[in-house]
């Protein structure tokens, strides 16, 4: 577990398959030696967390989490972070190993609003199959 004293954006990203992590949130962190698991919690509309999660731990046949370092180019506005700051936030680029477990994700623009499938053990499913 570790905590950041800003606020770390997860975006969504279906073109990644692990996770690109900020490169000062990668310097700052245990990121840097390696990550067999990872878990993110995230605020619902209706109030509730859900969580997203993926582990190399648990996959049978195509272990999707990598996790690399990414040097973000975009500049926030200056009201954000101050004449010259740095950014005042961290950004992890969540791909689809997080997404798998949940087997879909809709994005609603009119309400700005997300829905990902409920959680599937794939794990034993693969035991099953087996």
């Amino acid at each position: 577990t570790t905590l950041v004293p800003r606020p770390c954006y997860c975006v969504f990203d279906t073109g990644t398959t692990g996770m690109l992590v900020s490169r000062r949130l990668w310097d700052s962190t245990l990121f840097e030696i390696g990550v067999q698991q990872c878990a993110m919690e995230l605020p619902t509309v209706g109030g509730e967390n859900v969580v997203l999660a993926a582990s190399t731990r648990s996959c049978r046949n195509d272990c999707l989490l990598v996790s690399t370092p990414i040097d973000v180019e975009w500049r926030p506005p200056e009201s954000e972070i101050g004449p010259g700051g740095p950014p005042q936030f961290d950004v992890i680029f969540v791909g689809l190993a997080f997404l798998r477990s949940r087997g879909y994700m809709s994005v609603d623009l009119n309400s700005s609003t997300m829905t990902i499938g409920p959680y599937r053990d794939l794990s034993r499913a693969a035991r099953n199959e087996a």
